[in-house]
């Protein structure tokens, strides 16, 4: 609904009643509908009603099946989604509209830049929480964007727009006039819903959940919006969701929470859901320990990050190229723990494919008798991506399959020596535990 549409509305509409509610000002306007600001026995209501020209496009009956699944949501309301009061269709004045609670703040596009680190993982974890709400009640919400969120000034995040969400299983048969008609936002939508890929299944709107989640996340933790240098024309931004990776980076923000925005925005939807589940969100607003080594370590790697995205080459040469730099990062790891630290005795790293052999030289000063054997190993899950996997292993006779797995993610050196470090320390603690028995 363009400005002026809405100010004719809102000519008709102030002062008077609509549904018993009382009519104050109009307060916004979108593509869609017309907000206003209206009253009903006391309470205060951000009152939505939609442009004429989307009921003649859909029609009344698809308009109001969908004010129907907002007034479902009231009967299981939660903290982190927007709290539907009303809705339906007003007969004498041929509106459709929904009443819902009036929050007097700024959505969460305005806030981004200059955005304190220190509230990001309060934000997202509310955030998951909303989008695994209406996940639960079999619903996706398919819009999740900044402009979508309400940023409160207790630090309180509230999802709106609900007159999007789609019940899983049933996309497309009563609110979407064309089930594989594209609703979201270009900016913020996963390559494979942009391109209507996904199935209509819990898991592929998941990856779809996680993704707008990371979208979110990447312009809280820049200070800009998702692929904004991508705006224009309307084809480099196809492309750009598409193809190009995003870089995220901040000093200020701990790394648990870049690496998680990182593995969200994963191109590929099944190696995002190995990637990330829910659990994954829960508890981020704990604070996490970092070391000086950690902190220094992380300001090397952050500059490096800038240097921009791996040209296209052939996939496999991606892969040996990946696999070499990562390798070389661990052998450089291995030898750095073991110099940061007295622990350890002397070591003597033998490298294999894919694979180191680490041996600590016995010791009993070190409560190792008998020595210790480590075996890191190394894959490249994704090239395009640059997914990789760290596992670890203290038995030569144990296969790979028997191995753990320390780190799943993107490649990022500050994460994977943090992992090696504890693959290391962990072996060393079980020997010593061993000897002490």
């Amino acid at each position: 609904m363009d400005d002026t549409r809405a100010n004719a509305l809102a000519s008709k509409l102030v002062g008077s009643t609509l549904a018993g509610w009382s009519v104050k000002s109009l307060i916004d306007n979108g593509k869609s509908a017309a907000v206003f600001y209206a009253e009903r026995d006391g309470y205060l209501a951000a009152l939505k009603v939609f442009d004429r020209e989307i009921i003649t496009r859909f029609g009344g009956g698809t308009q109001l099946a969908r004010i129907e699944r907002e007034l479902e949501i009231r009967e299981s309301p939660h903290p982190n989604v927007v709290k539907i009061l009303d809705g339906g269709y007003d007969k004498p004045g041929d509106l459709y509209y929904v009443a819902m609670e009036y929050l007097p703040y700024e959505n969460l596009s305005k806030k981004v830049s200059g955005f304190d680190p220190k509230m990001i993982p309060s934000l997202v974890n509310q955030l998951a929480a909303a989008a695994r709400h209406l996940e639960n009640l079999g619903l996706v919400h398919r819009d999740i964007k900044p402009s979508n969120i309400i940023w409160q000034s207790d630090n309180s995040l509230k999802l709106l727009d609900l007159g999007v969400i789609g019940p899983i299983g049933h996309i497309g048969e009563i609110t979407d006039v064309n089930a594989r008609e594209f609703i979201g936002t270009l900016q913020y939508s996963s390559p494979e819903y942009l391109l209507r890929l996904e199935r209509d299944t819990v898991d592929d709107w998941r990856a779809i959940s996680f993704y707008q989640i990371g979208a979110v996340m990447h312009d809280l933790i820049m200070g800009k919006q998702l692929f904004q240098e991508f705006f224009t024309p309307y084809g480099r931004m196809v492309n750009a969701v598409q193809h190009e990776q995003p870089l995220i980076q901040n000093a200020a923000v701990p790394s648990h929470i870049v690496d998680l925005a990182r593995k969200c925005l994963v191109k590929d939807p099944k190696m995002r859901l190995n990637l990330v589940t829910w659990a994954d969100f829960e508890g981020l607003e704990k604070e996490m320990r970092s070391s000086a080594k950690e902190r220094v370590t992380n300001r090397l790697i952050l500059s490096a990050a800038s240097e921009g995205a791996v040209a296209l080459v052939d996939p496999e040469r991606q892969r040996a190229t990946l696999a070499a730099q990562l390798g070389a990062h661990l052998r450089a790891s291995i030898r750095a723990i073991r110099s940061d630290s007295s622990v350890f005795p002397a070591i003597h790293v033998i490298p294999g494919d894919q694979q180191l052999t680490v041996r600590f030289a016995a010791s009993d000063a070190h409560r190792l008798p008998n020595g210790l054997v480590v075996i890191v190993g190394w894959h490249v899950l994704d090239p395009a991506e640059s997914i990789i996997e760290v596992t670890g292993r203290s038995d030569p006779s144990d296969g790979a399959a028997h191995a753990t797995v320390y780190f799943r993610g993107v490649m990022d050196k500050v994460a994977v020596y943090v992992a090696l470090e504890e693959l290391v320390y962990t072996m060393l603690d079980a020997a010593q535990s061993i000897s002490i028995e």
